[in-house]
């Protein structure tokens, strides 16, 4: 080895020599050919040495030779490598370098059936990419091989410019030839879309593609090889010179005991086969002819092999070197068996058919059997097939699970070979037969609801039938009637029972409290069988009161045409719409589906595919006859290749501004055909398994095409984690790279793909012959259900059961099965046919009701090289039989159009004289919102159902035998529920009611219903049962008076703003003089209006309000002796969200002459408008700075979210208001509502699911929910339901084992409470936590005593004095824990010895760093938890430690209230922990309010008053501390009893709520206050109210709120106009400020009056760029490193000013600002953000950034938007939210500013800036 290497060595040395030596020989060396050059191809400079294409040289110089020794004549020496070489000039270009841009090294790639090069355009020779996404690049783009210029090939450009992977910022040249030299020129011209930059220098790159890839590819879908003896595997084999191939047979009585068959195996996997399960059959080394990137195939002949081979199931395994594969990859893999037995398997309901035949002859086999075997290789049946070669099993052998599930079916024959069949879904069957409804339970139920959309509050009415799958009506049967919310938790349940027809009926309540959302309603038996559901949702929807409707002239556009369409309009309760508003909406958009039924489950074009068209928009008002005819140009800009569609919206206007909109979805068709995909697994395959697809070509029609020249590629896709830090490490998924594993052609409607796909993800691509492209992502290794390979070709037939023909065209000659079905598979006949039109006489004989299925199967002779054709065909016809009293006639028999004032009396003839039926009457305004229609129960019992049968088979199985290929021979070898209850407006008039249950009389039924008090149209629906029957029948209503009065009210108002509805008068067959009276409020308008018919009027409602609440509102027309009266109620609320504030002032005592008069000044807020009228101020008194218990009760009713321990704390805050001012029937309901708010969150284990019963349990709520329960059982309606919770509550409590002591001591504590044994319990963890406490208390006892103690006991003479004293004295200073007093006796002793005096120190400091170390909270729940045992001397153990703390506590804590003689704002001096030893117990401080009046002491009194204190001056409190401070409220109850009071010397009594009956003029001029009481007291207010100022507020969290207009732009202007029906986009983003972990976040964006949200609405995607002003999103500890505008930045400047250098400079979006040094730096680009602790940033906020952070729900109300985020969120985090409003109702509004706080911890908030609008009439 080393003697080879150095003769190697020594040839190159000698070749360098003489290459130099020649160099330098010759006279004439060309100086000036010296530089760098490139290869233009690959060079052998020698048989070691070749220098690849595009390798960059230095050229010495070059010289002229012989010919013969260069073929150019010119022969250059280079330097490459570190040597120097010689070769023909000729070979190489010079490098030609551009000022600006550079060419990255080339990379070559497999695309499978060709090559690509690729490279990267930088610029400046940077890695950064140049963007030239709206660039032509193949302008710029010159491809040659060796002289030739190239022209056929393509360009793929690259997936985003600037990433740092090249994968991506690559664009490749592809369609190259393989192993072929080319040079990628980009010539001068060319620019990149946003560089200043010109390309002036031609740049190329020269680079040899790669070889064809190695392969070995087998088709694993089929697995037959025919029984011939000359069988043969075909093989596709691409540059493998030699291959391993090895048989191996597995034993048919092992067989299911081997987890691999019909798998991709590795070489894991065929060890495991070798040792345990195959017997090797055979193993050979195959060598081939070499035959350089052309892929061929090749049979292998099995015939020696399997000649004397057992019968068995057999895989061929293919090994080479060659295919460069490593241990973990699959090898080519081919499972087969030698079989004749073609197989139909048909499932039922009670058994199961198996029918065989042979494949070539189909003929009968005769000598079969059948086993199958179940997933743990037990034998489930076995038996032999009868000469009718058909056998029927029992399903009771094949109706076990998990291990005893059937998994294999054997089917053995001496004679004609083995048939082996994965049956792990019995029930499963081709689409073909799919279709139909599924009836999957004998109890079949249908259930229909009034109406699919509802508002909170609303009552569904619900009807149901029951009847068994023969249809008799199943009677006296209860089942539970379920309502769900979208999370599938259960929010209602009753029980219904069917009367002796089969039906049933219920109402359902929905509550004010559920969130928006979609909910369904499930009928289920008592056991849980689901057995039918209705999908409905809860919405702040608005009835339509005018029907729009759009009509087309051709249903299909075609791309650049001329379309017309119209849009027209009436009322729902009749006449022309005319004169109104309306407006056409256009928007283009790219689809993946097909909106035919038979295409809805392919993909057609590419994923991933924005669609970013612009909406365009028309306005008109209607004619005289509602009618507008537009004329639209299909001018769409489209260059993508996709299936595309037109979305049409139709908008029409009411009187007020309120939209009507209809939708219309047009097909646009932009290609000849249109490829579609559809994968036969649910998008996730088992590893080693087949990857099948569909395959179709279409035109826009749907109709199929040729499935011609249609290409596919399969390439595994490859991610990479790109990591960075913001507030700890996250990372981002990145497409980065993706590698070729399998090309071809579709030869036909199914493509079973042939490579073993490893473990990862995929894409397949097509493409058809106009290029127009499908791909689909799947999953390889996740598991999934696979669909059989064999899916049968469809069988079109008709039967006439008159006549009893059975026609259709037989595809191809065969053996046809006719079969009835219904449950099970009733009878067969077979058919020997031709080709072509078939018609044959059938017989069906007695079938059940409603009908039954004849099924058919056409199976071909299987001949040698007809392997591919299709070989079944399968079609099922549905033969309806139903007795003549099946259906029930029905038919509407009374007048159809009624006045607002008339009854209604509904009624239906039917043709059966008894039975029973429900009449649903609804509003067809509701229903135009979503287009519902009740569905028909004659369909639901008696229409076509799904087939009961499974059907598998073996067909498209067997491997095809093309002998024409060259053959070798072988030889042998789980919150939304959390959100608050809203105030609704009641602004719109309707109607959706229902009869109940009504007995058919005399053929007829009828129901009298009150009159509509509305105008419209109405739907009455009649659904009817007999015995036997069923029939339904709708029919409409017309609801219009003389005179129709059309109302469009806003959905709300708010003070201060001026906004009006509007009123049309409209006369439909009156003339004469209309009195209108209008009443809003207070306000009273009076109008006469004279109107003939046909003519109209419109009046203005003015909506000015001052105060918040409710708002009556009364229209009243009098006209023709006749009066009308419409009536609702607006609700009133603040236009921005409120802000709170408190406000307290010191009172002078009472001194011994009983002169207690203090001068109060004005009340002043410097945040709050109290002149704002909807102001609200509540002062109370005190002997306390803060809130009282109402102001507390107040606000735990602000923050109603419905978690478990929202809803407890609510209940608690009505239970403290009750027992201090007495119940009433309102507070009585609201009590019992927050008791079964807890009662719905119980789990059947007894314990409090958070959100619901089948939500996360927190064990710290459980306790307190219990309590709260035990608190409010007086005051329950359900006391039994309450004790039986809270007895499961208790038993829950008994067995938990709590991580937390301090919640164990509280439930423990609830438990003696509650007479359970626990004394033991609470002993044990008192004494350790007074254990974990004592030491730490006893040295603060130590402090006091001896100040100096912490020197003395630093001080090493002090230790060895102690060495040398009594033990005792040792044991006190060492050992001692507790003992302080003690321990202060050793010290004394020291003291005295050594002559050291006692300092006179208070002792606070020690005592302040000691106190740190002491829980409270666990003393205060230990303290409470002992008083349940009445444990005395533990008790006054802790007191001792409450009396230490106290004492010190006084020392720090001097009394400010009677310094204060001006209003302040208590928030701001809250006692800080860190400022003094706290006595405040946040988390259990509040229980010792609960405490028998024996146990009570003065540091009792004293920890409650400082824990409530500190409560009581927070501005913001969640809603536990709310709770906890009326529990502590409650406690001091008696502190002002029979106390006087007077203002202004007018005497009163204080209330009992303590609120003091002040007037505004009190509180604008000061007053003069006495009181009769000796402490000191204080006047605490609490306002509420609209902020003074519009600035954003930042507590946590900024949030910036923008507006754009429907084309994208930004409104920039603090008085936003707008006409009506104008749209905008609201963006929010909420970013996080401060470092807190708190989870929970809500934002409400109130919106202002006048405008509503719309949904789907047609605008345009926001514009950052239309933005003027710069506004800076700041980031802390953010650095944006790169992309520095200037070198050195600007030192010595504020955050500030480096802001307004960055808004100054055009280029600048972001900054970077290094606080320590004052030093800011100006950005063009925001790079990759480093964490930086001493760095602040500011950024020009994304607009088409999703945010790091998604809400987990949203809803879209009347009033407000809303969104709740569940996950904490870190510093600099954001969310970026958009919906978008219309301007519906005139006037100018207030804006308010956008509101986000933790729910509970309300302090950490964020508000958005406020500003106007003006709505101006269109």
């Amino acid at each position: 080895m080393l003697n080879s290497f150095l003769g190697i060595k020594m040839r190159k040395l000698l070749f360098t020599l003489s290459s130099t030596l020649l160099l330098f020989m010759s006279g004439m060396v060309s100086a000036a050919q010296t530089g760098t050059f490139l290869s233009i191809e690959e060079i052998e400079i020698s048989d070691e040495i070749t220098l690849p294409a595009g390798s960059t040289v230095e050229f010495l110089g070059v010289i002229d030779v012989l010919t013969t020794v260069s073929k150019s004549g010119r022969l250059a020496t280079f330097q490459y490598d570190g040597a120097i070489y010689n070769a023909d000039a000729s070979l190489f270009e010079e490098i030609v370098e551009d000022e600006f841009f550079y060419l990255l090294p080339p990379i070559s790639k497999d695309n499978g059936s060709s090559a690509s090069i690729c490279t990267t355009i930088a610029l400046d020779k940077s890695v950064s990419g140049v963007d030239f996404s709206n660039v032509d690049l193949s302008r710029y783009i010159q491809v040659k091989s060796g002289n030739q210029i190239i022209d056929n090939y393509s360009i793929l450009k690259p997936k985003n410019y600037n990433s740092p992977y090249r994968s991506n910022s690559d664009f490749c040249v592809q369609g190259l030839e393989y192993s072929t030299s080319y040079k990628i020129t980009v010539l001068p011209g060319f620019r990149g879309f946003d560089n200043f930059a010109i390309l002036k220098s031609p740049i190329s790159v020269v680079s040899k593609t790669v070889e064809l890839s190695p392969s070995i590819k087998l088709d694993p879908s089929k697995n037959i090889l025919p029984t011939k003896s000359d069988a043969v595997i075909p093989v596709s084999i691409t540059n493998v010179k030699e291959f391993d191939f090895s048989v191996y047979r597995i034993d048919l009585d092992s067989i299911n005991s081997y987890d691999d068959i019909f798998r991709n195996l590795k070489p894991r996997d065929i060890n495991r086969l070798k040792y345990f399960w195959g017997e090797s059959v055979a193993k050979k080394t195959i060598e081939l002819d070499e035959k350089f990137n052309q892929p061929e195939t090749i049979n292998l002949s099995l015939k020696s092999i399997l000649k004397n081979v057992e019968p068995g199931l057999f895989v061929a395994i293919f090994e080479s070197e060659e295919l460069n594969l490593d241990y973990w990859d699959y090898r080519p893999t081919q499972w087969f068996m030698v079989s004749n037995i073609a197989t139909q398997i048909f499932s039922g309901h009670d058994y199961t058919d198996i029918f065989i035949n042979q494949f070539d002859t189909l003929r009968s086999i005769g000598d079969a059997n059948v086993r199958v075997i179940a997933a743990n290789n037990k034998t489930l049946f076995e038996d032999a097939f009868g000469p009718d070669d058909h056998i029927k099993i029992s399903n009771k052998f094949l109706t076990g699970s998990g291990g005893f599930a059937p998994e294999i079916i054997l089917i053995s024959s001496e004679q004609q070979g083995t048939t082996i069949l994965e049956v792990s879904d019995l029930r499963q069957k081709p689409e073909i037969l799919e279709g139909g409804v599924s009836k999957l339970n004998n109890h079949d139920v249908y259930l229909t609801t009034d109406r699919n959309i509802y508002r909170q509050a609303d009552t569904v009415h619900a009807f149901g039938a029951a009847r068994q799958l023969d249809l008799s009506s199943i009677t006296d049967e209860e089942y539970a009637l379920i309502l769900k919310n979208q999370a599938g938790d259960e929010v209602e349940r009753s029980t219904v029972e069917t009367n002796s027809d089969g039906i049933f009926a219920a109402d359902i309540q929905l509550k004010s409290i559920y969130p928006l959302g979609r909910y369904t309603l499930s009928v289920e038996q008592m056991d849980g069988n689901t057995l039918a559901m209705q999908n409905l949702s809860i919405e702040d929807f608005v009835p339509l009161t005018i029907e729009p409707k759009l009509s087309l002239e051709n249903s299909i556009w075609d791309l650049d045409s001329q379309e017309e369409i119209s849009l027209s309009a009436e009322y729902f309760s009749g006449g022309f719409a005319a004169g109104l508003d309306a407006e056409l909406s256009f928007k283009i958009r790219a689809t993946r589906t097909h909106s035919l039924e038979r295409l809805e489950d392919y993909v057609f074009g590419e994923a991933n595919y924005e669609n970013d068209f612009e909406p365009e928009r028309y306005e008109e008002t209607l004619s005289e006859n509602g009618l507008w005819r537009k004329t639209f140009e299909n001018d769409f800009d489209i260059e993508s290749k996709n299936l595309f569609e037109v979305l049409v919206q139709g908008t029409v206007f009411d009187v007020g501004g309120r939209p009507n909109k209809t939708r219309m979805v047009v097909p646009l068709d932009t290609e000849p055909t249109y490829i579609g995909l559809r994968p036969l697994f649910d998008n996730r395959l088992d590893k080693g398994a087949i990857a099948q697809f569909d395959v179709v070509n279409v035109n826009r029609l749907g109709e199929n095409q040729p499935l011609s020249d249609i290409s596919y590629d399969v390439r595994r896709v490859y991610y990479d984690y790109n990591w960075y830090y913001s507030d700890g490490w996250r990372w981002r998924r990145v497409r980065v790279d993706d590698e070729v594993v399998e090309t071809g052609k579709v030869n036909g409607s199914r493509l079973n793909l042939k490579t073993n796909l490893s473990w990862g993800r995929y894409e397949i691509n097509l493409t058809n012959s106009s290029e127009f492209k499908t791909n689909h992502l799947f999953y390889v290794g996740w598991g999934a259900d696979t669909k059989p390979a064999s899916e049968p070709e469809e069988l079109v037939a008709y039967y006439d059961k008159k006549s009893e023909i059975l026609k259709f065209n037989s595809p191809f000659a065969g053996q046809l099965k006719v079969m009835v079905a219904d449950e099970n598979l009733q009878t067969m006949e077979a058919y020997d046919i031709d080709k072509g039109a078939i018609e044959m006489g059938i017989s069906l004989g007695d079938i059940a009701e409603p009908g039954a299925h004849l099924l058919l199967t056409l199976s071909r002779a299987i001949d040698e090289n007809t392997e591919h054709l299709p070989q079944l065909a399968v079609g099922k016809i549905w033969v309806e039989n139903l007795s003549s009293d099946r259906v029930i006639e029905v038919k509407y028999n009374a007048p159809t159009k009624l006045t607002s004032t008339d009854d209604i009396k509904a009624e239906f003839k039917v043709s059966q004289d008894t039975g029973s039926a429900i009449i649903f009457l609804v509003d067809e305004g509701i229903h135009a919102v979503t287009g519902y229609k009740n569905k028909n129960i004659k369909d639901h019992y008696f229409s076509e159902r799904e087939l009961q049968l499974g059907f598998i088979n073996n067909f498209g199985q067997i491997i095809q035998q093309d002998k024409s290929l060259e053959q070798l021979q072988m030889g042998g070898d789980e919150l939304a529920d959390a959100l608050p209850q809203i105030t609704k407006s009641d602004f719109f008039d309707t109607v959706a009611t229902v009869s109940p249950i009504l007995e058919i009389v005399d053929g007829t039924i009828s129901h009298n219903f009150n009159a509509a008090d509305m105008e419209g149209r109405l739907r009455a629906v009649a659904l009817v049962t007999s015995d036997k029957g069923l029939g339904m029948a709708t029919s409409e209503i017309t609801i219009q008076d003389p005179v129709s009065i059309d109302i469009s009210l806003p959905r709300f108002v708010a003070p201060g703003d001026n906004i009006a509805g509007k009123i049309r008068l409209r006369s439909n067959n009156y003339n004469g003089e209309i009195e209108l009276v209008r009443r809003i409020g207070d306000f009273n308008l009076s109008s006469t209006i004279l109107l003939n018919e046909g003519m109209s009027q419109d009046l203005l409602l003015p909506l000015q309000v001052q105060e918040v609440g409710k708002i009556p509102i009364v229209i009243e027309a009098k006209y023709s002796g006749q009066k009308i009266i419409r009536s609702f109620e607006l609700v009133s609320r603040l236009s921005a969200y409120p802000s709170v504030q408190l406000q307290a002032i010191g009172l002078e005592k009472n001194n011994w002459l009983g002169n207690s008069i203090t001068d109060v000044p004005s009340l002043y807020s410097d945040e709050i408008d109290l002149s704002a009228s909807e102001s609200e101020v509540e002062v109370s008194i005190a002997p306390s700075i803060g809130i009282n218990l109402k102001q507390a009760v107040s606000a735990l009713n602000r923050y109603p979210y419905g978690c478990i321990e929202q809803t407890s704390s609510g209940l608690r805050g009505l239970l403290a208001y009750v027992e201090l001012n007495g119940a009433n029937k309102d507070l009585l309901a609201k009590i019992n509502v927050g008791i079964n708010g807890i009662l719905r969150k119980q789990k059947n284990n007894g314990s409090f699911g958070y959100w619901s019963k089948y939500g996360t349990t927190y064990e710290k709520y459980q306790p307190y929910a219990i309590e709260s329960l035990q608190m409010a059982l007086p005051f329950a309606d359900n006391r039994e339901e309450v004790v039986e919770s809270i007895n499961r509550g208790l038993e829950a409590l008994y067995r938990m084992d709590f991580a937390e002591p301090p919640v164990r001591l509280y439930s423990y504590g609830i438990l003696a409470n509650s007479g359970y044994e626990v004394t033991s319990r609470i002993r044990y963890e008192t004494d350790r936590l007074f254990a974990e406490s004592g030491r730490d208390l006893a040295e603060i006892e130590l402090s006091i005593l001896h100040p100096d103690f912490e020197e003395i006991r630093q001080d090493n003479a002090f230790h060895d004095w102690v060495k040398a004293q009594a033990k005792w004295v040792q044991d006190a200073l060492y050992e001692n824990e507790d003992d302080a007093k003690l321990a202060a006796r050793a010290i004394d002793l020291y003291k005295v010895e050594k002559g050291i005096t006692t300092e006179t120190r208070d002792g606070f400091d020690q005592a302040l760093k000691f106190s740190k170390k002491v829980n409270l909270d666990n003393l205060a729940v230990a303290y409470w938890a002992l008083s349940k045992i009445n444990d005395k001397d533990r008790m006054s153990l802790i007191n001792q430690s409450f009396q230490i703390l106290s004492s010190f506590s006084e020392l720090k804590n001097v009394d400010k209230l009677k310094d204060a003689k001006a209003w302040f704002n208590p928030s701001s001096r809250s006692q800080k922990s860190g400022n003094n030893i706290s006595l405040f117990a946040r988390e259990f401080g509040y229980l010792l309010s609960d405490l028998s009046e024996e146990y009570v002491t003065p540091e009792i009194i004293q920890i409650r008053q400082q824990t409530k204190n500190n409560f009581a001056q927070k501005r913001y409190r969640s809603t536990i501390d709310n709770a906890k401070l009326t529990s502590l409220f409650a406690a001091e109850k008696k502190a002002l009893e029979n106390v006087a009071i007077s203002i202004d010397g007018k005497s009163f009594d204080l209330p009992k709520d303590r609120i003091l009956p002040l007037s505004k003029e009190h509180l604008i001029n000061g007053f003069k206050i006495k009181h009769s009481s000796d402490l000191q007291l204080s006047l605490n207010a609490e306002l509420v109210g609209p902020r003074k100022n519009r600035i954003p507020v930042d507590n946590g969290y900024t949030i910036q709120k923008w507006w754009f207009d429907a084309e994208g732009k930004y409104v920039d202007e603090q008085l936003i106009k707008a006409q009506q029906g104008k749209l905008f986009t609201v963006v929010i983003k909420i970013t996080k400020t401060t470092d807190n972990r708190n989870d929970d976040l809500l934002l409400t964006d109130l919106l202002p009056a006048g405008f509503e949200i719309e949904e789907d609405a047609f605008v345009s995607p926001p514009s950052l760029s239309s933005i003027t002003a710069k506004n800076y999103q700041r980031l802390l500890h953010t650095d944006f490193f790169g992309d520095d505008l200037t070198e050195w930045g600007y030192r010595g400047v504020s955050v500030p000013e480096c802001e307004s250098f960055c808004s100054d400079n055009n280029e600048c979006i972001a900054y970077s600002y290094i606080v320590s040094k004052s030093w800011c730096f100006l950005k063009n680009g925001k790079g990759q953000p480093e964490y930086k602790p001493d760095v602040i940033s500011g950024v020009l906020p994304d607009y088409d950034d999703e945010g790091d952070i998604q809400p987990g729900y949203t809803a879209s109300m009347d009033d407000r938007y809303i969104a709740h985020f569940n996950k904490r969120w870190r510093v600099n985090e954001n969310a970026v939210l958009k919906y978008v409003v219309r301007s519906a109702y005139t006037g100018e509004v207030q804006v308010g500013g956008a509101h986000v706080e933790h729910m509970y911890a309300p302090e950490i908030n964020g508000r958005s800036g406020s500003f106007r609008a003006l709505i101006l009439e269109k």
